[in-house]
């Protein structure tokens, strides 16, 4: 499936702001709201982790090692992003910036391990999957910012 970068941006925002707003209801809340609007549960941290490292392991032909290092690295980082997103939801935030803000530290912490252990090839492929794409316009938005300043 391909998606547009500003797409897949917009689909991280979505999927932040979500989590934030699940996160502030109470379990029994939630499991309620949701059982009758007919919707699942957010995914936490772990399975999330598994399915984009079983997406990379498909895409990138990743071994096991590999596959071991992507997936202990995005449960780190993605409970830690998590955690600093509801963070920014309690001071009251509003806008999407700081969401946005928060999300590309995270993805690029990712992108700045994950290149570590990637071959140069793997590397390629990956710069050609949807999170590479974000990269991209990561590192677009941020020349951007710094031009402005």
């Amino acid at each position: 499936m391909k998606l547009s970068v500003s797409a897949l941006n917009k689909a991280v925002v979505a999927i932040a702001v979500m989590v934030i707003i699940s996160a502030g209801l109470t379990e029994t809340d939630a499991t309620a709201q949701n059982q009758q609007q007919g919707q699942q549960q957010p995914k936490d941290a772990a399975t999330m982790a598994a399915e984009v490292a079983d997406y990379l392991q498909g895409m990138l032909s990743l071994d096991d090692r590999q596959v071991f290092l992507v997936d202990s690295t995005l449960q780190f980082n993605y409970a830690h992003m998590m955690e600093e997103l509801e963070a920014v939801r309690r001071k009251g935030a509003s806008g999407t910036e700081l969401y946005e803000l928060v999300s590309d530290k995270w993805s690029e912490a990712n992108d700045t391990t994950f290149v570590k252990f990637f071959s140069d090839e793997q590397w390629k492929k990956y710069m050609r999957t949807p999170y590479g794409k974000q990269k991209k316009a990561r590192d677009k938005r941020l020349a951007k910012k710094a031009v402005r300043k």
